[in-house]
């Protein structure tokens, strides 16, 4: 065994003591040697789960428009049609859940786009199971100077099983998404793919798992004990064992229900007894996994109101203003990297995809806010005016107080 262990380690293999087992991404592929890769270990652990669901659900909720050279915003331009149903196996919003998971899990995905033609834009679009693709023995140097560089760097194709059939892909052909960054690792594929989160939070995401194990050992403790004659042997000093007759008597009057009949037992010698359920508050198995669960909720940057209303329907007064803040610092770029990538592969730069989430309840609420503020200073702006300062002056003065009323 000591051989094996240090033959699998020298592959990434890391053994728990525990017995279970763990596998980095080695030889291109996202395939794990227990028979799980990251996006199964992902849909069955409830705390990732919750978190990326989390995630997966409010990308969904993104709406995608065109914007005009005015500014304005189409919701139902000709460019975005294929976006209602992308492939015959998806809706838009199945399609951005997808995407989510995928890049959460793995840290990388790509998307196949498959045209009309240029101008009449996408007719299909897939995302790629990474840990479905195998990339080339040789992938080339990273550092690309010319153009030619960039053509058979990118020109390469890599093999996508799909079910029961291997195709190959062109990297010119798919679009790119990086969860962290790519090209921060060595390996050839550094530069095309990147890490996951969840290398970073294994042992959390073990523990929890370890955690809500020994939960569940502990729960079928409950209603064990023990029942024994307290009358000593002669020679050993041990308890002697029940009389059969007490035995079945117990047996029979403890299995009884309360609500049948009398439960009284009349045994023929003094009867020891001991409880042998495990008190479950005093192992401390529930504050463990809250901690480990918190870290990961962190780790993927999901606000412990918003994870907490998710997992146990409680409901927080500071709940909405978490919405806001992960709307506008985590999901917006999501949604704005998507968006951006799409103009760049095959929109019109002048009439680009973008993505609102104003429609949201809590969006709403902080749009009347601002509408409130603005209306607060228009009419301070208004009451310095007419107390003899002039417009300038009442610009300055509240410029100074740290409110901005026009930019410079």
């Amino acid at each position: 065994m000591g051989l094996f262990n240090g033959l699998m380690s020298s592959l990434g293999y890391v053994r728990y003591s525990n017995g279970s087992g763990w596998y980095s991404v080695t030889k291109n592929n996202t395939t794990y040697l227990d028979g799980k890769d990251k996006l199964s270990l992902a849909i069955n652990h409830s705390t990732l789960s919750s978190v990326i669901s989390i995630r997966a659900d409010y990308l969904s909720k993104a709406k995608f428009y065109i914007e005009d050279e005015n500014g304005d915003k189409d919701f139902n331009h000709e460019s975005l049609k294929w976006l209602k149903n992308p492939n015959p196996h998806q809706s838009g919003e199945d399609f951005l859940m997808q995407y989510e998971w995928f890049l959460c899990a793995y840290g990388w995905v790509y998307q196949r786009p498959y045209l009309n033609s240029f101008k009449d834009g996408v007719k299909y679009m897939y995302n790629l199971n990474p840990s479905q693709i195998q990339f080339p023995n040789k992938m080339g140097d990273t550092i690309i100077v010319t153009k030619s560089d960039e053509r058979n760097y990118y020109g390469k194709e890599f093999s996508y099983k799909d079910v029961q059939t291997n195709k190959s892909i062109k990297f010119l052909d798919v679009i790119p998404y990086f969860d962290v960054t790519s090209s921060i690792d060595n390996s050839q594929t550094g530069a095309v793919t990147s890490p996951s989160r969840i290398d970073s939070i294994i042992k959390e995401v073990s523990n929890v798992s370890l955690a809500s194990d020994a939960e569940n050992i502990v729960i079928e403790t409950n209603g064990r004990e023990m029942i024994f004659s307290e009358q000593s042997g002669a020679n050993l000093g041990g308890a002697l064992k029940l009389e059969e007759k007490d035995r079945r008597n117990i047996k029979e009057v403890l299995n009884k229900p309360l609500s049948h009949g009398n439960r009284t037992l009349t045994p023929s010698k003094k009867l020891g007894y001991i409880n042998m359920t495990v008190k479950l508050g005093d192992l401390g198995l529930n504050k463990s996994r809250e901690t480990n669960s918190n870290i990961i909720s962190q780790r993927y940057q999901v606000p412990n109101e918003i994870y907490k209303a998710f997992t146990t329907g409680d409901t927080f007064e500071n709940q909405r203003e978490s919405q806001v803040g992960f709307v506008q610092n985590v999901m917006q770029p999501r949604a704005d990297d998507l968006a951006a990538s799409w103009t760049n592969s095959f929109g019109d730069p002048n009439n680009p995809f973008k993505a609102s989430y104003e429609h949201l309840p809590s969006m709403q609420i902080l749009e009347g806010k601002k509408a409130d503020k603005a209306l607060k200073i228009t009419t301070s702006m208004r009451n310095l005016v007419q107390s003899g300062l002039t417009e300038e002056d009442a610009k300055d003065f509240m410029n100074n107080l740290g409110i901005q009323f026009e930019k410079k």
